[in-house]
């Protein structure tokens, strides 16, 4: 360990060790066996900024196993066996700005999965299996959420009709590469600051239907793929 960098990657470990220092900064857990995550499992890590659980076996994450790791900003949870965000999964992670749940099988996100995540600015949700554009709900209403990246994923429709937001959200960037839309419509006003959407691979070029009425719903926008 050096530089209160812990790197345990690729040791075939079918548990979270119960013996890292409390005062490291980032634990590497990458390519182990890791199944579950438990309440106690991060009990002295207060300290802990980036902590990487990317391609393990991770199926299971009790309620509250994240609650002591209040300086954490970054959490790499991608290519795992995850199927439903529960309520209070993320419960204790108030200071993290980027969560990566990429290449899991997340069909589900409960309304309360993101509540404790204020300070969140980038989720990525790449290659699971969410249907429909409401399930995106609890992370458009972050109050501080900048992108949301959901390429590779099965919607058929982007619609905003679908979205009953109760404000404005503060997206940036969408990220919709390859993703399997046949419409994409904006008829309200939530995404007032929306910089960047990228469709490329999505059908924009074979048959995408397009619907934003009113352009000043996108305002915002610098570019859109196909655009000089």
């Amino acid at each position: 360990m050096a530089d209160g960098v812990l790197d345990c990657s690729n040791r075939k470990l079918v548990s979270i060790p119960d013996d890292i220092p409390s005062h490291v900064s980032s634990v590497n857990l990458f390519g182990n066996l890791i199944e579950q995550i438990n309440r106690g499992s991060f009990g002295n890590l207060s300290k802990l900024n980036i902590l990487f659980l990317s391609s393990n076996q991770i199926n299971y994450v009790e309620d509250g196993s994240f609650i002591h790791l209040c300086a954490l900003t970054q959490l790499y949870m991608d290519s795992n066996k995850l199927t439903d965000l529960t309520g209070k999964l993320f419960q204790g992670l108030s200071n993290l700005t980027m969560l990566d749940l990429s290449e899991n099988s997340i069909q589900f996100i409960h309304t309360s999965a993101f509540q404790f995540l204020s300070s969140l600015q980038t989720v990525r949700l790449d290659s699971n299996n969410l249907q429909q554009v409401s399930d995106l709900l609890p992370i458009l209403q972050l109050p501080n959420i900048q992108k949301l990246s959901i390429r590779h994923t099965p919607f058929s429709s982007f619609e905003t009709k679908d979205l009953p937001l109760n404000v404005s959200s503060s997206l940036k960037v969408l990220d919709l590469y390859n993703s399997k839309l046949e419409k994409f419509s904006i008829t309200t006003d939530i995404f007032p600051y929306l910089e960047i959407i990228n469709f490329t691979g999505s059908g924009m070029d074979s048959g995408l239907k397009w619907d934003v009425p009113d352009k000043t719903l996108l305002r915002n926008i610098t570019q859109l793929p196909g655009e000089p």
